[in-house]
């Protein structure tokens, strides 16, 4: 499969007629993207989908994460923060998690202020950068969990407060208060049927995983699981 830069894209745009400005093109493309028509494989990378059996991953956000993802625009929308929730991991599971959990992965600076301002707006149900006994101790009564995140990392461009798969499939073996919440056998299961039917940049997924400490954990399962 031939990918194509979006200098590519563009350039086959112009020659059918297409007059339009460089950010209007862009907007297009995004548009594209998001639509499922084309694929991100890797940075400046895409697929035509029907090129391909893949598709780029957008989760399923739960209502507290997309009030959550509101709540901060208003007040941190210029912050590096990233969300990611236990139920996205119901997709590749062969049972349902009993519980969800929504991450807000926040630079080690500003875990603090995130957290108070978190707590004010949804009663107390907050935790911040909780121990592994008391994630689990407290994981039924709260649902948002302030935690903190290395200050580089993969962005989602369309979503960029939502973890990528690059990041959140490091994340799930780097966090014991993720791990932990399911099987160790459970990991390839989800490498495996992630890599079946979406796309995944292995180099900025391993990257990523190398500043976790968990890229040879993370090349492994990419062997037998993530084309």
């Amino acid at each position: 499969m031939e990918t194509l830069t979006h200098s590519q894209i563009f350039n086959s745009w112009r020659q059918s007629g297409d007059t339009t400005t460089q950010a209007a093109q862009w907007k297009r493309l995004r548009s594209l993207v998001r639509n499922g028509e084309l694929i991100v494989v890797g940075h400046d990378s895409y697929l035509w989908a029907g090129d391909t059996d893949l598709r780029s991953y957008f989760p399923k956000l739960s209502a507290i994460a997309s009030q959550v993802l509101s709540e901060m625009a208003e007040q941190y929308g210029r912050m590096n923060y990233t969300l990611f929730e236990l139920s996205w991991l119901n997709d590749f599971l062969n049972h349902l998690l009993g519980r969800n959990a929504l991450f807000v992965m926040v630079e080690r600076d500003y875990a603090p202020f995130v957290f108070e301002f978190l707590r004010e707006r949804h009663c107390g149900g907050v935790l911040l950068d909780p121990s592994l006994d008391d994630f689990f101790r407290y994981v039924n009564d709260c649902v948002l969990f302030v935690v903190k995140k290395p200050s580089q990392g993969p962005v989602n461009r369309l979503m960029p407060h939502v973890a990528p798969p690059e990041q959140w499939l490091a994340d799930i073996l780097a966090d014991v208060r993720i791990s932990g919440s399911f099987e160790e056998a459970e990991l390839s299961q989800i490498f495996s049927a992630f890599g079946k039917r979406y796309v995944v940049n292995k180099s900025a997924l391993l990257r990523y995983a190398r500043r976790r400490g968990v890229d040879e954990r993370v090349r492994n399962l990419l062997k037998g699981g993530v084309a």
